[in-house]
């Protein structure tokens, strides 16, 4: 994540005059130096109230996927499957976290999901790459694979955990009790798996889906600042007044830097 200030401008859209957004200062918007962001953000009539509805983009060509380098003796068959580092499909960009930073009250943050979030272990790759979760919300990590992993969490503000997962082994139970972003998940067994873990104390999260759209709903009117984060285009922050008559759109471009491109 280190880098240079990203640009990061706010413009109404022309049918939302009366919307109110702020323009982040450069030292609040950081990003990869190989990249530039731009956000687009506005009231929208169309949105619920109480939402934030949005979309990631890449302009122009993004950097290719490139091969995963898979041992021959690992026990994984077929073809070496592609980093998931950043995929870009048709210009959107998925596993881009959006969260509030600040700006939820606590007597609004609702309690854990009572269901898991599962994440499966595929021809020796995690998917999806990259899960988010509330505090106490139960982890199901399971795996479809006919080789022996072991699942490495190595978390600075929760409990980690390495645990060997055989073929017939059950799905590995695991709870994340402290809001911390980027827990890293690896298999040392296979050393070119990997995945991501963010966990939050609160629900106003989300991750971009392939074509790079994200909600965060049930958010009571207010200020709030969202960062949005991914692991190889950087991190930036936006702002946003939110109230009872509609929610907002916002827009999150990523293009090479001017430098890069060249």
């Amino acid at each position: 994540m280190n880098g240079r200030a990203a640009f990061v401008a706010l413009t109404l859209f022309a049918a939302c005059d009366d919307a109110r957004v702020e323009r982040v200062p450069d030292s609040n918007a950081r990003a990869n130096a190989a990249f530039e962001s731009t956000v687009t953000l506005a009231a929208d009539p169309g949105v619920p109230a109480g939402e934030l509805r949005g979309v990631v983009r890449f302009v122009g060509e993004p950097p290719a996927r490139r091969p995963l380098a898979v041992s021959g003796a690992s026990g994984c068959g077929g073809a070496a499957p592609l980093s998931d580092t950043l995929i870009v499909t048709d210009g959107g960009v998925a596993n881009v976290l959006v969260h509030a930073r600040s700006g939820l009250a606590a007597d609004a943050i609702a309690p854990p999901p009572t269901t898991s979030l599962v994440l499966d272990q595929e021809n020796c790759v995690y998917a999806p790459h990259v899960v988010a979760l509330q505090a106490g919300q139960l982890l199901e990590i399971r795996s479809a694979d006919g080789v022996t992993h072991n699942v490495n969490a190595k978390p600075q503000r929760n409990e980690r955990f390495n645990l060997s997962q055989t073929p017939a082994s059950p799905p590995i139970e695991a709870r994340f009790e402290r809001g911390e972003l980027s827990i890293p998940l690896s298999c040392d067994i296979h050393p070119w798996m990997s995945a991501q873990v963010h966990v939050f104390e609160h629900q106003a999260f989300a991750l971009s889906a392939v074509d790079g759209s994200f909600a965060i709903r049930g958010l009571p009117p207010g200020h709030y600042r969202f960062e949005a984060l991914h692991e190889a285009l950087g991190k930036l922050e936006f702002e946003v007044e939110l109230d009872e008559r509609a929610g907002a759109a916002v827009r999150i471009e990523f293009r090479r830097a001017q430098a890069e491109a060249r």
